[in-house]
């Protein structure tokens, strides 16, 4: 299936010289976390999340009304044709790290939005039909006995081989581990790291968590874009809302105490402590389903407490991409 079939074709825009307020409120307004920058020529020049605005913002002391777009987007982002098959937006997705492309034609203009969460609930569904249409097709065991002329035996006489997400479709009685996908070395904080500083991590190496480690290098929690700066630990403004903070005509006190804040408050204070973790023994598949059971997107994977790898859902997009890569 090509790019084009599955991506949004209305786009919100935004202006390299309009304040970050303006752009703020147009994704209030519109309700979207993205909004793409062209060029005259109507070809993608840069990208603005609802991430970059807060992180950014937040890790340069930006003013709302007076910061310009074109000073916290993503420039140059990286475009997906949209007669590419989706194979290609994942591979691109992968080596960049990226959660959305830009969809262009054969002219380099814009056509719409693809998204990392578009494609794989489309992979997902199809895995679940894929799942559906070879269960009724398989015939049961006692059914297979029947034709063969065999005793049927249990599940425990002859066990399933159990085939690993990502393993290209072999079959093994071992099942991939944490510690074969995990990323490393991890990009981590200290406990006493400001949020200032936190965000300007997550911005420069394109991350959306930060494990906390002391100097032992022992896991003490992780900073992720989701709790930034929850209001509920500390800061006056939540990071879920301060895109929409942004919108307003915040008065000049309380955009410095903002930054104030994020300059003075520590990762130990804001992080979370009750970390889901795992181990590099860990199955793949149980990481998966810790993700989905607690709704995060990060699972640190330690030794004795140390912190020795880090799983994301890039990490499983970049097994998925493996498995369907040509060998």
């Amino acid at each position: 299936m090509s790019v084009g079939r599955i991506c949004t074709r209305y786009v919100d825009l935004a202006d390299t010289e309009e304040t970050i307020q303006a752009a703020a409120q147009r994704m209030e307004e519109r309700k979207v976390g993205t909004l793409v920058i062209l060029n005259p020529a109507k070809e993608p020049i840069g990208i603005l999340t609802d991430r970059d605005l807060v992180l950014r913002a937040l890790s340069h002391d930006a003013t709302p009304c007076e910061t310009r777009v074109g000073a916290v987007m993503t420039r140059n982002p990286r475009t997906v044709s949209e007669a590419a098959p989706i194979e290609q937006a994942l591979s691109l997705m992968r080596s960049g790290g990226f959660r959305r492309l830009p969809v262009v034609r054969a002219d380099g203009t814009l056509v719409g939005l693809i998204s990392l969460d578009d494609i794989l609930s489309l992979l997902a569904e199809e895995f679940a039909q894929i799942g559906s249409l070879v269960e009724k097709e398989m015939p049961s065991r006692a059914e297979s006995a029947r034709l063969s002329g065999q005793p049927a035996r249990s599940e425990a006489e002859h066990p399933s081989p159990r085939t690993s997400i990502g393993s290209g479709g072999r079959d093994e009685n071992r099942p991939m581990r944490a510690g074969e996908l995990m990323s490393q070395p991890v990009v981590t904080v200290g406990p006493e790291t400001s949020l200032a500083e936190v965000a300007r991590t997550m911005v420069d190496y394109r991350i959306g968590g930060v494990p906390v480690v002391d100097p032992q290098g022992k896991l003490r929690g992780i900073v992720t874009e989701t709790d930034f700066a929850a209001k509920e630990r500390g800061m006056p403004v939540s990071i879920l809302l301060l895109s929409q903070a942004f919108s307003q005509s915040m008065p000049e006190e309380a955009i410095e105490r903002v930054h104030r804040e994020a300059r003075t408050t520590a990762a130990k204070e804001i992080m979370i402590t009750e970390v889901i973790t795992a181990t590099e023994d860990t199955p793949v598949d149980d990481v998966a389903r810790l993700m989905l059971r607690y709704d995060i997107d990060h699972i640190p994977v330690v030794r004795d407490g140390a912190l020795v790898g880090i799983i994301s859902r890039h990490d499983f997009l970049r097994m998925v991409v493996g498995a369907t890569e040509p060998k």
